[in-house]
């Protein structure tokens, strides 16, 4: 009881309450000793900092079964501890829970610990319950339900996945399965590099997230790789600077996640993505060996590339540990248009057209008419020209002076209402920019709203394609009578695809996304197309490589791999 105490004070500066000690007591002195005390060897056998006091408090383990069934115990960690223990975790921006399910063979301990946690986050305001029950997980968080390694443990993912379909957490949320893992994820980069497919090591570099030089006379950063993308381009933009590369989920995902898997972003149609920015880094090889490559120079005709093969390789060749990266200087003014169109082949004729009218978006968005619908119904109230648009595009435009971006805008409206656009809604102010842009930025939750589950694609076509693929992507949505929305990047063609579940049953669901999924790939292909436009291959996509790029790229891209890894340590299973 005292060892237990003291540890929770020690490893957390959290003071025990009377009434915690008290309650802690009450339930340990009913255990029969003999029980207690085979628990605790069990937790001590598990090593390092698995003792019995932080798996009680940290990972809310139990060894037991009876354990997980005493309301008082969950009353205890729900009242006391869980509380106090995240309010420091969010204090020290540490928004990992780690919670240890070691009696798994009902599955209910595992259900249970996810229930308490979603209760303590929804009291502190971490995670919000809708008016339907359904709860949005706080931005950033993560949390993991491990089984101990017994074979017992299988039931963690599946009880871990029951408990968010009663949530209705499927679409908000990722839920990864590594061994006797489950880990849910705040959705945002939606990509499975760091997922142990057949067991092993996860290296975590979230700690090494120091910004280590800003050079604006070179107009570069230089970073490790857990610095979070919006702080640094937060940080560089107090100096003048700007970062263009902006993911969806730059607010959570890292500069070294970001490199790993070349992630794009809105922007790219005007700035190009990460890998267009990426000047050097030092890589960590399978060996132990570390090695430079190359620096801040923006030209560089020295041998392969090698700095330009690291980017987008997925983890597979090397652990970058810092990465240098070009920056521009920070636009003036940002201006935001919301056109609505009667179909998308008149919204994507009117990016090309804006093009070659010599007006370089940096941003061009487009959402076609079941998104428009799903974003409507989830912000309760009306979108303009709803009824009657099949398409919007949101175009972001930047310069120097308000004459400048006032004379892009009228030539935009004026090629608009020659495509049918029956209204330009723009916004100067910052807040009025934002509300435009709200409709686009939550179809993530909105489709979740009004689908259930979702099954999503990242896929990108040459951008003149994109009214082909959804059309294409329309027919494949009526032959299989399932709603398919899609958006994304009008710009450079790159094509969310959500595939949405509504009523359908488990077996029936995973019979037809399998299916679905697998015309959305061939119509992709016959248009030119590739799998991934941003989010990397991991494991789910490897399988589409050969079709794609064909059987000699591949044993090519193998070959590379075994160069720089011989013994296939570095991510395996991933990309080829």
């Amino acid at each position: 009881m005292r060892r237990l105490m003291e540890g929770v004070e020690k490893r957390f500066g959290i003071q025990p309450t009377t009434s915690t000690e008290r309650k802690l007591r009450d339930i340990l002195a009913a255990i029969p000793a003999v029980e207690l005390s085979g628990w605790v060897s069990e937790l001590e056998r598990l090593g390092g900092e698995h003792s019995d006091w932080q798996a009680l408090v940290e990972g809310l383990t139990v060894h037991e079964t009876y354990f997980y069934r005493d309301k008082p115990l969950l009353s205890m960690i729900a009242g006391d501890i869980l509380p106090a223990l995240i309010e420091k975790k969010m204090a020290s921006g540490d928004k990992r829970l780690r919670m240890w399910s070691a009696a798994c063979s009902t599955g209910e301990e595992a259900y249970n610990l996810v229930m308490l946690a979603f209760q303590v986050l929804t009291g502190l305001g971490e995670a919000i319950e809708r008016a339907d029950g359904t709860v949005l997980l706080g931005s950033g968080w993560s949390i993991e339900v491990l089984g101990t390694g017994c074979p017992r443990c299988k039931k963690v993912f599946e009880t871990v996945e029951a408990a968010l379909r009663d949530l209705g957490m499927g679409g908000e949320v990722e839920l990864v399965k590594v061994q006797d893992m489950a880990e849910i994820v705040r959705r945002g980069v939606l990509m499975t590099p760091a997922v142990a497919v057949d067991g092993g090591v996860i290296l975590s570099l979230e700690k090494l997230d120091k910004i280590i030089e800003i050079d604006p006379k070179n107009l570069a950063v230089t970073c490790e790789p857990g610095v979070i993308t919006a702080e640094l381009q937060k940080k560089v933009e107090e100096l003048g600077l700007f970062y263009p590369p902006d993911p969806a989920s730059s607010d959570s995902c890292t500069i070294g996640g970001n490199v790993a898997v070349g992630a794009g972003g809105a922007r790219a149609v005007k700035y190009g993505t990460t890998r267009d920015y990426v000047l050097g880094m030092r890589v960590v090889l399978s060996d132990g060996e570390v090695i430079s490559l190359g620096g801040k120079n923006v030209k560089d005709a020295t041998g392969y590339h090698l700095l330009e093969l690291m980017v987008g390789s997925e983890g597979t060749l090397g652990v970058i540990t810092s990465v240098t990266l070009r920056l521009l200087a920070k636009p003036a003014m940002r201006a935001t248009l919301l056109i609505p169109f009667p179909d998308l082949e008149q919204a994507a004729k009117a990016v090309s057209a804006a093009m070659i009218e010599r007006i370089t978006p940096a941003v061009a968005e487009f959402m076609d008419d079941l998104s428009i619908k799903a974003a409507e119904k989830y912000l309760g109230r009306p979108l303009p020209h709803s009824a009657e648009a099949g398409a919007f595009v949101l175009f972001s435009l930047e310069g120097e002076s308000i004459e400048e971006l006032e004379n892009a805008m009228i030539r935009l409206d004026e090629l608009s209402r020659g495509l049918g656009a029956p209204e330009v809604l723009a916004a100067f102010d910052e807040g009025q920019q934002d509300r435009l842009w709200e409709s686009r930025r939550i179809l993530g939750k909105a489709m979740k709203a009004e689908g259930g589950e979702v099954g999503k694609a990242d896929v990108v076509v040459p951008k003149g394609e994109i009214p082909l693929l959804v059309r294409k992507i329309k027919d494949i949505s009526a032959e299989f009578s399932i709603d398919i929305a899609c958006f994304g990047h009008a710009g450079d063609g790159n094509v969310h695809v959500n595939v949405l579940r509504r009523g359908l049953g488990q077996k029936e669901w995973e019979k037809t996304i399998e299916a679905v999924m697998a015309k959305i790939m061939e119509a992709v292909a016959d248009l030119g197309g590739r799998p991934s436009g941003e989010h990397g291959i991991g494991c789910l996509k490897t399988r589409e490589m050969a079709t794609f790029v064909g059987e000699r790229a591949v044993e090519l891209m193998r070959g590379v791999k075994k160069v720089f890894d011989p013994k296939g340590i570095l991510n395996p299973g991933k990309v080829i």
